[in-house]
């Protein structure tokens, strides 16, 4: 009976454990025989045989790193598809083998290098901004990493946007990338962040915050809006306050004279993403405690925080927590000619049903300024503009092109090739109220 023999990489490094690719050739397996083992070699890409039974253990298991492997075949094993040819024979010529295919990577991928924005630096790698959106390139569809938390792709061309929180003081920040075989590479850079003494800065950090909430909560856009414009609106107010300007958006109030506008735009910010996103309330009230702790002066930011609570909490919350936001409407989809229903892909329901009778946060109704509808789809308008999408967006068409091309895409899947989808007016049957495919 033959010996029996089997082999694998030890450490399939790539994207998957099953696809050959490897940044590491350490080959494991055994190879045992009912009598006595003979011999166990080697042989790479169909070159000369080697014997390793030396590495053989009393259990018949062995392990090949590359080292071993490039000493037993006297050769170097260079990065690229390979296939290693393991033989087990016995004292009497019986012989079974095993191959083991993989490719090998080493090669690193290019070094992460990241930026940031000009306009968020006070001078080189120095930041009043608690959160910042770093830019960066890499080899193109590398995983991007952050800590131990943050993992993303860069995209075809390398591209890749990662969000950072900054402490105060200097932070190292240390970007990853890994390509498909597993290397690693890194890039490291300090970036100091000193605290602000403007509202300007206080202002976009909390933007940033909020943003950052958004994505985190995964907020529909409409939700998303709402948010924004509640936290922008109770910032305006709260700073025109402090400043006793006679601008204001939801609310007039006076703070004391001597207010800090940077606690008054900090506390409304936080009040009202603490109303929006609770589920997030530790994030915001960590950023308000460092921000109100670096402003100098008990009056004044005792008074400041009062105007931003006062502007956020009586005026912002209280006027948007009955504005039908999350009013249930139970919302059919209609099957005539006209009415909106599910649509290809996902076939979802319509989005926030309820948001057609929001209160407006400017406005006097929703309908104050409504547009006209569409034409009616009886009209010569309607049929006009049909076949003109019909005819600029078929495979075939004669007309598209130009500088619109990219916007002459209709969906045809499944019709028959060759019917008819010209389209208009029904005058001999007098119907008003359709037209005619």
């Amino acid at each position: 009976m033959a010996p029996t023999v089997s082999s694998s990489l030890t450490n399939d490094t790539g994207v998957s454990n099953t696809d050959g690719l490897t940044s590491d050739p350490t080959i494991s397996g055994s190879a045992t025989d009912d009598q006595q083992l003979f011999d166990l070699t080697v042989s790479l890409d169909g070159g000369s045989a080697f014997s390793v039974l030396s590495s053989v253990a009393g259990d018949g298991t062995f392990v090949l790193n590359r080292t071993a492997l490039e000493i037993a075949l006297d050769a170097t094993i260079g990065d690229g598809a390979h296939t290693l040819h393991v033989r087990a024979t016995d004292r009497i010529g019986n012989a079974s083998t095993s191959d083991v295919s993989f490719t090998l990577d080493t090669a690193g991928p290019s070094q992460p290098v990241y930026d940031v924005q000009s306009e968020e630096l006070v001078s080189p790698d120095t930041t009043t901004y608690r959160s910042l959106l770093v830019n960066g390139t890499s080899d193109p569809n590398s995983r991007i990493s952050f800590g131990d938390s943050l993992t993303i792709t860069a995209d075809s061309s390398g591209q890749f946007q990662i969000p950072v929180t900054l402490d105060l003081g200097a932070n190292n920040i240390t970007v990853s990338a890994t390509d498909p075989a597993g290397n690693v590479t890194h890039f490291t850079r300090t970036i100091t962040r000193v605290q602000s003494s403007s509202s300007d800065d206080v202002i976009l950090d909390w933007d940033t915050t909020a943003q950052n909430a958004i994505v985190q909560d995964a907020s529909a856009p409409p939700i998303a809006s709402r948010a924004m414009a509640m936290m922008s609106g109770a910032i305006y107010d709260a700073v025109n306050a402090v400043d006793a300007s006679s601008s204001f958006l939801f609310v007039k109030m006076t703070a004391p004279v001597g207010s800090s506008d940077v606690a008054a735009a900090a506390q409304a910010a936080h009040d009202v993403l603490d109303y929006v996103y609770p589920a997030q309330k530790a994030t915001f009230d960590a950023q308000l405690a460092t921000e109100l702790a670096a402003i100098t002066g008990g009056a004044a930011k005792t008074n400041g925080v009062a105007a931003g609570a006062g502007v956020a909490t009586t005026a912002i919350i209280a006027q948007r927590k009955n504005d039908g936001s999350t009013d249930f409407v139970d919302y059919q989809p209609g099957t005539d000619p006209g009415q909106w229903q599910p649509t290809y892909p996902m076939y979802s329901p319509a989005l926030l049903p309820q948001w057609g009778n929001l209160q407006p946060f400017l406005m006097d109704s929703p309908d104050q300024f409504l547009p006209d509808g569409p034409p009616a789809l009886s009209s010569d308008q309607w049929a006009s503009d049909y076949n003109q999408v019909e005819s600029l967006g078929k495979s075939d068409s004669s007309t598209h092109g130009g500088p619109d091309a990219n916007c002459e895409i209709l969906e045809r899947s499944g019709r028959d090739d060759h019917t008819d989808w010209s389209l208009e007016r029904d005058r001999d049957a007098g119907d008003a109220d359709a037209g005619r495919v």
